[in-house]
């Protein structure tokens, strides 16, 4: 307890060979430490005796110390923590925090280590009615140098001391220090409710718990009987070893034996055990092994005696037989060039028998009207005999759903049935077969389309530019994707049962716009990739539209790539990826303002469009509503 002079006042109680000992051991505070000296029982072999030792007493604070309220309004019951450290390693032996008179109840002090785990317990006693109280723990804590611990105490009806901000710089006593608010430790003081670890931010308060640090370790008792009977056999490149166990003294147990090597300590095993292997020696080296005990006082024993010392022989690795060079066979000197086996030539597996088509073929985009028999006629002949389309790309929508088709062709004229348009075009070029490629929009919803109706709202994001048109979530973890999947088969499967031979799935790119989802990259390519393998499942071959900046990636999956002004963006070099794998680009340049009104206009003209598409890329010029007329490259057949 504190006396009348405000000195912190230390009453105990020591027992040698049964009879009691009081003493009375006065604490004044000056700069915040104190002499202090403390008498202690060391247990030696044979018999017990007197001894003591000078030590530094630190805390925080002087006894003078006062918060700045005194009683707080609140009457939870609360937890109040100080984190601190010591800049030198040494031992806790006790605490103090300061208390008003409203602060009742039994106060139980605590020491955690960082992570929370509890070093030590105290309850204070005979208490006064305000001011610091302080308690002595059981045993010292040993405390490492520069390592965060944490000393508080349980105020159950609260009213506990505080002075608010405290913490906005380091606190530093001695070799204390009480640690800075928002520091890499986190926030100080810090507090709980109920009795738990404090753990949570009071935003630099100062709860007034504080330590009593002795810098110089007081000396542990040691055991009666260090372990005897230290062998050590030598096993292959390992020593055994083997030991009698130690006797502690009086009332404890064995806790742990520590394994001394050359000197200093190598291991540390239960103390339910008499032998260790040491399994990291060195061939033609010498060790000198020791063993003490530590008991369940933390009592340590003198090292083992006698000392053993074994030396490990030194080991010759054995010359390893000669062997012939690297391609040769034999044992030398007898060495000879085996005879080349000629490899098996394994052609690559058919994987499908699907219509895929080639570079250099001329190609046609029917997307804005329905297509019509005089149409095809016209396609025929408008840019030459020579130059007639090699395939059709057809959106499916003029089947799926043709009255909500952009139609302005005449009704009469239109060929609707699926089945006989795809068969019409495959065999309107005498003496060769015409492909016809399906029109899908999968990574946008179309306010027109037959199926408009089954895409849940959670799918539907920002408007794309285009009338009716919104982008879709094309997360694979996203809401509804396996719905979004049920749909775009279906769609596929549908282009499959008209007869198409190959899928344009269209805006791929979500993760390249403003969709009003937070798609990424990767989202993107592992959408495409399920697109591309569906449709192959089906028997069609597959385009990968525009996404030209992740042509690298996906071209493996698709057959060939669709593509829109990439000479007009400068972008032909993108498409490389396709053009190196010897898959046909197809690229369209636009002549018109397009019909969302963003006043793009093509720099192309028909005289200059064909002579700037790389190597490898064929292409043809078109309106942007992507209705006739068209105009081919022409002479480009040949291009590899």
């Amino acid at each position: 307890m504190d006396d009348a002079t405000g000195r912190i006042v230390v009453n105990g109680t020591v027992t040698n060979n049964k009879k009691e000992k009081k003493f009375k051991s006065i604490l004044t505070h000056q700069a915040a430490k104190v002499a202090f000296v403390a008498l202690f029982v060391i247990i030696g072999v044979g018999g017990a005796f007197w001894a003591s030792a000078a030590t530094t007493t630190t805390s925080l604070w002087s006894t003078s110390s006062v918060p700045q309220t005194i009683t707080t309004s609140t009457s939870k019951n609360t937890e109040l923590g100080l984190k601190f450290q010591s800049k030198v390693a040494g031992q806790i032996v006790g605490m103090r925090f300061y208390k008003g008179p409203q602060n009742t109840g039994t106060h139980v002090g605590k020491l955690w280590n960082s992570k929370g785990v509890m070093l030590a317990k105290v309850t204070f006693e005979n208490e006064t009615n305000y001011g610091w109280q302080t308690a002595m723990f059981s045993s010292p804590i040993t405390i490492a140098a520069n390592a965060t611990y944490v000393i508080g105490y349980n105020a159950p009806n609260g009213h506990y001391s505080v002075s608010g901000s405290y913490f906005k710089n380091a606190y530093i006593s001695g070799s204390l220090t009480a640690l800075q608010n928002g520091s890499k430790n986190g926030g100080n003081g810090v507090y709980a409710r109920y009795d738990s670890f404090p753990s949570t931010s009071g935003q630099g308060s100062n709860y007034w718990v504080d330590v009593l640090f002795n810098q110089k370790a007081i000396a542990p008792p040691i055991t009666s009987a260090p372990p005897t009977n230290v062998q050590a056999t030598q096993k292959g490149n390992t020593v055994v070893l083997s030991w009698n166990a130690a006797v502690p003294q009086s009332g404890a147990t064995v806790a742990s034996y520590q394994i001394l090597r050359n000197g200093a300590t190598y291991a540390t095993i239960s103390g339910a055990t008499t032998s260790w292997t040491d399994q990291s020696t060195t061939d033609g080296s010498t060790y000198t092994y020791q063993i003490t005990a530590t008991d369940s006082t933390n009592a340590v024993s003198p090292p083992s005696t006698p000392v053993v010392t074994i030396t490990l022989a030194a080991t010759t690795e054995p010359t390893p037989p000669p062997v012939c060079p690297a391609g040769e066979t034999g044992t030398p000197p007898n060495c000879v060039t085996p005879t080349p086996i000629p490899p098996v030539t394994t052609p690559p597996p058919t994987t499908t028998t699907r219509w895929v088509p080639t570079t250099g073929m001329r190609w046609n985009w029917q997307i804005a009207n329905l297509f019509t028999t005089s149409e095809l006629k016209t396609d025929q002949t408008e840019n030459g005999a020579t130059n007639t389309p090699q395939f059709y790309d057809i959106d499916y929508g003029f089947i799926d759903n043709p009255s909500g088709a952009n139609n302005s062709n005449s009704p009469a004229t239109v060929i609707a049935d699926g089945k006989a348009l795809t068969a019409t075009i495959h065999t309107s070029t005498p003496g060769s077969y015409t492909g016809v490629v399906c029109y899908v929009d999968a990574g946008t919803w179309e306010n027109w389309r037959a199926d408009e109706s089954a895409f849940p709202a959670a799918l539907l994001g920002k408007s794309n530019g285009w009338p009716g048109e919104k982008w879709l979530n094309t997360n694979p973890g996203g809401p509804n994707y396996s719905t979004l999947q049920q749909i775009m088969t279906a769609r596929f499967t549908q282009c499959k049962n008209e007869g198409f031979d190959a899928v344009e799935p269209d805006n791929l790119d979500g993760s390249e716009n403003n969709s009003g989802f937070s798609l990424t990259t990767a989202e993107g390519d592992q959408y495409a990739e399920w697109i591309a393998n569906e449709v192959h499942s089906l028997g069609m071959s597959v385009a990968l539209k525009n996404f030209n900046d992740q042509s690298k990636t996906l071209a493996p999956y698709f057959d060939f790539s669709i593509n829109e002004q990439c000479i007009e963006f400068s972008e032909c070099s993108n498409l490389n990826p396709f053009v190196q794998a010897k898959k046909p680009v197809f690229d369209v340049e636009y002549t018109t303002v397009n019909n969302a009104g963003n006043g793009i206009v093509s720099s192309i003209t028909n005289t200059t469009w064909c002579s700037q598409l790389p190597a490898g890329i064929d292409g043809m010029v078109k309106g942007i509503n992507l209705d006739d007329p068209w105009t081919p490259c022409p002479n480009r057949a040949t291009v590899q």
